[in-house]
């Protein structure tokens, strides 16, 4: 069961990333946010470096980075390489990907304008 546990925590960085895309091209949606604002397009651009297809993922109105397609299959393959991530590493990653609510980042932004 211990090795079950380590092994679903393993993948469990790549899969979320994988179900943000998914969400995003299917739905044209923020994962679990169905309401909130979406920067950007659901359109794949060419990656300069590698030639591959590659998505801007955000939460809302967050760009949180791209993602390529050759980026996943690499990932994919490294699975039996990768290290099994603490719980403090998977609560942030958690709230990375979960962003800012539309309304914090409005608030920040509003913060940034000159009086």
């Amino acid at each position: 069961m211990k090795m079950l546990e380590d092994d679903l925590a393993r993948v469990y960085f790549l899969f979320i990333r994988l179900e943000t895309l998914s969400v995003t091209l299917a739905k044209h949606e923020v994962r679990k946010r169905p309401n909130a604002l979406m920067v950007g397009s659901t359109v794949a651009y060419m990656n300069c470096e590698c030639g591959s297809l590659e998505y801007q993922m955000n939460s809302g109105m967050m760009i949180q980075g791209n993602i390529s397609r050759r980026a996943i299959t690499d990932e994919i393959r490294a699975i039996p390489e990768f290290m099994v991530p603490t719980a403090d590493e998977v609560k942030s990653f958690d709230q990375f990907t979960r962003g800012l609510s539309d309304d914090e980042a409005l608030e920040l932004f509003n913060s940034f304008e000159q009086p």
